[in-house]
């Protein structure tokens, strides 16, 4: 059994310790180390492990196996008594962020006796899990801010071994398998639960928890939350961009959020009528094209090639096309969208002309990507297709497919 040194000194950052045993991993140069005592916290009940270093080389990961703790080691295998310095950085913010967890848990719990169904601590961003599938806007706020209550009241982080044969305290959460030894972690007059992970003395070394962001899954509620400094960088980020778009909208932070809707609702009705214009233009063009089309037999065969500044209007402008009569159409321009070549063959519901027909014969000559139905398909083009060789192509082929008919 490793002696595991975080239990009972949270705040150690170096230590001395013997090595037990050193095994080869599989990728060269890295070694499985096995110490009498640790520092490091291995990965387990949420929380990752602690990074750092052991006899000045870096330990990569730490695992716990069958009451030993494992050190991922890489470079030389360290032999006899070394010296090990852990991430304190990276150690002091997973504290914050699992005690954090503890205070947002026990504040659900106090108030509406939501208990934790899943923890994990990430890189970034940590989450739990509820047993509810859903709780109001208000509710999560005042969860929230009970939890940011308890951090000002500076509330006593305890940890203690309870024997197995020691009366089991009043808990948010019991344990669900026989035990010898249970560690209990108690936030002073507020919360208490079994817990084998790392936290600060006093709660108001958490600073700030923010939750972030909520998501239901598989019949939990999962609530996204940020603590320590984690959530003050997220402040510092916030308050930068919302300062900066009350630059933009020439309004104080706190009044930019009513100035971007009101420019929100502008712009709603600008795209509106912007759109009402798109389509009386390619209305307009449509009637245009039909009147300058080539004559057929029982048909008019329309081909054009729009300027870089339509490319916008080609699926309105074929939408109208489709309604019109006796109307065969080989339209091509550039997708605004993508900046991508592309191809439109259409006809009007009283021609009967397949256009899959017409698309696979232009791409057995030619190949790209496209699809659609009998009376409308579009032909994805390569950059490099003269698109007026390509129409000219089509048309030919058009021709012959009407000639069938």
């Amino acid at each position: 059994m490793t002696e595991k040194l975080y239990d009972s000194q949270r705040y150690a950052r170096e230590f001395t310790a013997n090595v037990q045993s050193v095994s080869p991993l599989e990728k060269e140069g890295q070694w499985a180390v096995v110490l009498d005592r640790t520092l490091f916290y291995p990965e387990g009940g949420g929380q990752p492990a602690d990074r750092g270093s052991l006899a000045g080389l870096p330990v990569s990961d730490v695992q716990l196996k069958d009451g030993r703790i494992v050190h991922v080691v890489s470079g030389a295998a360290p032999q006899g008594e070394v010296k090990g310095i852990i991430d304190w950085e990276r150690r002091f913010d997973h504290m914050q962020q699992h005690t954090g967890e503890h205070l947002l848990l026990g504040a659900f719990f106090r108030l509406f006796q939501a208990n934790s169904c899943g923890f994990h601590l990430g890189e970034q961003v940590s989450h739990l899990d509820l047993d509810r599938t859903e709780l109001s806007p208000d509710e999560i706020f005042q969860a929230e801010a009970l939890a940011n209550e308890m951090i000002f009241a500076n509330r006593t982080v305890r940890a203690r071994l309870l024997a197995e044969d020691e009366d089991m305290p009043e808990m948010r959460k019991k344990p669900t398998k026989a035990f010898q030894a249970l560690r209990v972690v108690e936030v002073e007059d507020f919360d208490r639960c079994p817990c084998g992970g790392t936290h600060v003395e006093k709660s108001g070394e958490v600073g700030l928890v923010k939750i972030i962001g909520q998501e239901r899954k598989k019949g939990r509620l999962r609530l996204f939350y940020l603590a320590g400094k984690r959530a003050l960088l997220d402040y510092e980020r916030k308050n930068r961009d919302l300062t900066a778009i009350g630059a933009l909208v020439s309004m104080p932070p706190t009044e930019s959020l009513a100035a971007v809707e009101k420019q929100q609702d502008k712009m709603m009705q600008l795209n509106q009528r912007y759109a009402q214009l798109q389509s009386r233009l390619a209305e307009l063009l449509a009637e245009r094209l039909l009147q300058a089309g080539e004559e057929l037999a029982e048909l008019r065969l329309i081909v054009h090639l729009a300027a870089p500044e339509d490319g916008e209007l080609l699926d309105e402008l074929s939408r109208q096309l489709t309604q019109r009569e006796k109307a065969l159409f080989l339209l091509a321009g550039e997708d605004p969208r993508s900046g991508r070549k592309q191809l439109f063959f259409g006809r009007s519901a009283d021609v009967a002309l397949d256009m899959k027909q017409l698309l696979a014969a232009v791409q057995k000559q030619r190949g790209g990507k496209g699809g659609g139905t009998p009376n409308l398909v579009r032909l994805q083009c390569q950059e490099e297709w003269d698109m007026s060789e390509l129409l000219e192509m089509a048309r030919q082929e058009a021709l012959k497919l009407a000639a069938q008919k």
